[in-house]
């Protein structure tokens, strides 16, 4: 099916969510761009020093001091954005990682402390025992995923990047003061970053004063997100129910086959297949890092070649965007997975207390669904280090305003045209997804 015809399937079904608007039509979720290309439209997926619109290796992010209309002032702003760059989760490794991941040089402290009981710092030390029968070094020495030398180098200088942008008119001298707070997941990549990050913000902190880094309980996380939600399940299930989803499968059914026998992934496997996710992560890590695309194991002269990963992140992007915007179930699948963590934030808006300045370390699943619920005009994967900030503007004579930035830039919102969103319609907007106190979401999600 041409993405023309797409477009119109898409088009019919507009009343499912009232409130949902379109995307602008880009190469992004082009199929027919994304099947035969050419090119990556200027994004970059094998460098993280490249600097790029988007860099899927090392995103753009505020970098600059803000520089606000006359007479006001900046009170608050929460930053959320992915973790960056790692090695790829274990069920995206391929069969045999040649050459193997090697994390060596990188230790993961794992350790508690409580008064009167020192410890010792202790690290994790990834090994293979060769009198275990059980045991498959060929991955290497890594966690599965764990942040890499290069992944923590960026996450330093985001830090510093942010240290530059809000120090002088928001951020706080001390990594602990009352005034600054950070976040992360039960995931340990999001908690590795923000270690590195802070340190990069925070470069004279005292190594003996350990900072805090809140979590919320998983069953309940509003980051992640990880509360379970049954409607927003089957949400997801229509979406990759429709048409355009199962033709461009069929579309990508080649290009998936060739990888499989070039790889050794089987072809029998769900989760290869179900969409190109465990391709797209595979392969991006490898490039991230300036390891070659793989090549047969049987074969070393038969190797991924750079059209067929090409052909693979376009196909991405595209179902990036198809599942948190360009489907009209996506507006409505997006404010049940991540209003909480929106009402969360709309009480920050509306009384900070002594915090000016909120930090949360996530993952490109929890960027998407915020670029969703907000509507972004173009969207995109997340890649690594992706963030978004919202900033509480406060003018002379104490109106209130909201402003988007995606990836350092005013983000381009669907619902509206304003750059400085009076703060009243910024949180109408939000209400009006997710309900009073997400009184929405916890009915729908089965809560009440």
């Amino acid at each position: 099916m041409h993405s023309s015809q797409w477009s119109i399937a898409l088009a019919s079904a507009l009343s499912a969510t009232a409130q949902w608007l379109p995307p602008s039509q880009t190469p992004t979720n082009n199929a027919t761009f994304a099947l035969h290309g050419p090119g990556l439209n200027g994004f970059i997926y094998n460098s993280s020093s490249t600097a790029a619109v988007y860099n899927y290796c090392n995103m753009p992010h505020a970098s600059t001091p803000s520089r606000p209309p006359r007479s006001h002032t900046l009170v608050y702003a929460e930053a959320i954005h992915r973790h960056h760059k790692r090695t790829p989760y274990a069920s995206n490794l391929f069969p045999i990682e040649t050459p193997p991941w090697d994390c060596t040089s990188t230790h993961l402290h794992f350790f508690a402390t409580t008064p009167g009981v020192p410890s010792a710092q202790t690290f994790w030390r990834t090994y293979h025992d060769p009198l275990n029968p059980l045991s498959t070094p060929f991955a290497g020495t890594c966690q599965f995923p764990q942040l890499t030398p290069g992944g923590l180098a960026d996450s330093a200088a985001h830090g510093r990047n942010l240290w530059t942008a809000y120090s002088r008119a928001l951020l706080p001298l001390s990594a602990t003061s009352p005034a600054i707070a950070f976040r992360a997941t039960a995931n340990v990549i999001t908690s590795q970053v923000a270690g590195a990050l802070i340190r990069g913000m925070y470069p004279l902190h005292p190594a003996a004063s350990p900072v805090p880094l809140l979590q919320q309980p998983p069953a309940v996380d509003s980051l992640a997100p990880s509360y379970a939600c049954p409607a927003a399940d089957a949400l997801r299930a229509e979406i990759t129910r429709h048409e355009a989803w199962t033709a461009h499968l069929a579309a990508a059914a080649p290009l998936l086959a060739r990888l499989d026998a070039i790889t050794g992934v089987d072809p029998g496997s769900a989760g290869w297949h179900a969409n190109v996710d465990h391709y797209f992560d595979a392969l991006t890590s490898r490039l991230c890092h300036g390891l070659p695309l793989p090549c047969s194991p049987s074969d070393p002269a038969r190797c991924v070649t750079e059209e067929d990963a090409a052909q693979v992140f376009r196909w991405g992007q595209w179902e990036y965007s198809f599942l948190y915007r360009d489907h009209p179930s996506s507006l409505r699948y997006a404010s049940l997975k991540m209003g909480i963590w929106l009402n969360e934030l709309l009480g920050h808006l509306e009384a900070p207390g002594e915090v000016r300045w909120r930090h949360n370390v996530a993952h490109d699943g929890s960027v998407s669904l915020l670029l969703a619920a907000l509507q972004v005009r173009e969207m995109v994967w997340p890649g690594m280090g992706a963030e978004v900030v919202v900033e509480k503007w406060r003018a002379e004579g104490g109106d209130e305003f909201v402003r988007v930035l995606w990836g350092g830039r005013r983000m381009e919102m669907a619902w509206t045209e304003k750059e400085m969103v009076p703060m009243k319609e910024f949180v109408a907007y939000v209400r009006g997804l997710i309900g009073e106190g997400a009184r929405e979401v916890v009915e729908a999600c089965g809560y009440a």
